[in-house]
């Protein structure tokens, strides 16, 4: 039996990581076959390589989907900017996720006012931090780096949720 898969949709950017990684495992791919035979899988794997590139490259992705439906005005927005298969992985329910290279435009889809309060976080805060910077030379005036996700967890939810049998 299949399982119901949801309409999953993503920016170019994370499209980008996906490709990224997915070369890793091509080069390696590629070596190993160059290295046990001298066949002409390696130039039909490197034209494989470069047509995803193109793919990637030229798509557009619609993050539609990742907006909420409302956003309560001084209320604090909090916003992953990790990667679509991160955000996959672990995530914190209810909130945007925007990778942090489109960070600008994807707040700006959100609707939100350049004096409403945005807490950014990633996988430990490096991203985040880049984004903080981008956003507040878009003139966002209270952006902060709140970490990582692990950091925000702590923050946002400092109790354990008792479980109940």
């Amino acid at each position: 039996m299949l399982a119901k898969t949801e309409n999953l949709k993503f920016s170019q950017s994370d499209f980008l990581d996906l490709i990224r990684a997915s070369f890793t495992n091509l080069f390696l791919l590629i070596m190993n076959t160059f290295l046990s035979s001298k066949r002409n899988t390696v130039v039909i794997l490197f034209c494989f390589a470069v047509v995803a590139l193109l793919v990637a490259t030229f798509s557009q992705a619609d993050e539609a989907s990742n907006i909420p439906e409302v956003i309560v005005a001084n209320t604090v927005v909090w916003v992953d900017t990790r990667s679509w298969v991160e955000n996959k992985i672990d995530s914190i329910e209810g909130d945007p996720r925007i990778s942090y290279s489109d960070i600008v435009d994807g707040v700006r889809d959100l609707g939100l006012q350049k004096n409403t309060p945005i807490r950014l976080y990633c996988a430990a805060g490096v991203r985040a931090g880049k984004a903080v910077k981008m956003l507040q030379a878009a003139g966002y005036s209270d952006v902060e780096n709140a970490g990582g996700i692990d950091d925000v967890r702590t923050i946002r939810f400092p109790e354990p949720i008792p479980v109940t049998n």
